[in-house]
């Protein structure tokens, strides 16, 4: 069936079905014309999309819903969580108002128990700071912490309040500013959803974007990037992170606290010696 079909039993617009397509929720069949052609379960498909979005999922949850990464119950126990802690929350403002006793103080550290390691890092360091360091991790980072992991996870919390200020010149924060602007939470997150792809197939990745790779090899080897705001940016960070020991210290308290991370980091080791020894290895920019 064609896209007219396809949006009329599905109620979705051309443009969300691209954009689901894009996102490989569907896979239709591309015609020499560059018509798409739906099969039945496309249909199927995009309806349970449609309803997951109206429920309120996120694209990627949706995604790992339908590739039985988790299941819709799964969803609904963390948001009954989050929700019964918030409602929590409320109540305790209700009653504390402007005087925090130590009955509150110590109500308030049994529901932190039960939040997320993510939710607790972006309380703990608020603001763009915060979301812009952990966003990176935070696909590895939406459980419970566990007690006897405390103490790394403590660790990190000290490492991080201990850097020192990053300084970029004005001209270097506007361009920071114009190159995220628009750029969502969400659209991060699926950033890393896509690294996690590469990560669990990278020799197949590799083979399908061959040139891209030459490509992007060869213009981070150009003067063009070397004298651009972009290349100065990445050298003052790569130093920063190299300075406070970054790699050395916080990737290792993260590896420790999060057995997601841990994973993913294997993983990715793994990809980095078969790029090397491939000889496809792309030099850090």
């Amino acid at each position: 069936m064609y896209s007219k079909k396809i949006q009329k039993l599905t109620g979705l617009t051309r443009k969300a079905i691209e954009y689901y397509e894009e996102k490989g929720i569907i896979t239709p069949l591309r015609l020499s014309n560059d018509y798409r052609e739906y099969k039945n379960n496309d249909v199927e498909t995009l309806k349970k999309v449609n309803l997951y979005r109206k429920l309120g999922l996120t694209i990627n949850q949706i995604i790992d819903v339908l590739n039985n990464k988790i299941t819709v119950a799964d969803i609904i126990r963390d948001k009954q969580i989050k929700l019964n802690i918030d409602e929590r929350k409320i109540k305790l403002l209700k009653s504390a108002g402007n005087n925090l006793s130590e009955d509150i103080l110590e109500e308030l550290k049994v529901m932190e128990k039960e939040e997320m390691i993510y939710t607790k890092l972006t309380d703990i360091f608020p603001g763009y700071f915060g979301q812009m360091l952990f966003i990176n991790y935070k696909p590895f980072l939406q459980i419970k912490l566990d007690e006897d992991k405390a103490e790394a996870f403590n660790k990190f919390i000290e490492y991080i309040d201990g850097l020192p200020e990053l300084k970029f010149n004005e001209e270097e924060i506007n361009y920071i500013d114009e190159l995220t602007e628009g750029f969502s939470i969400e659209d991060f997150e699926n950033v890393n959803v896509n690294k996690n792809k590469v990560m669990d197939n990278y020799e197949e990745w590799l083979k399908e974007n061959d040139e891209l790779i030459k490509t992007y090899q060869k213009y981070i080897d150009s003067e063009e990037y070397k004298n651009s705001l972009m290349y100065t940016i990445k050298e003052k960070l790569s130093e920063y992170m190299i300075k406070n020991k970054y790699y050395d210290i916080a990737i290792p308290l993260i590896r420790e606290f999060s057995p997601l991370y841990d994973e993913y980091y294997k993983k990715l080791l793994a990809a980095d010696k078969f790029m090397k020894e491939k000889e496809v290895y792309v030099k850090k920019g």
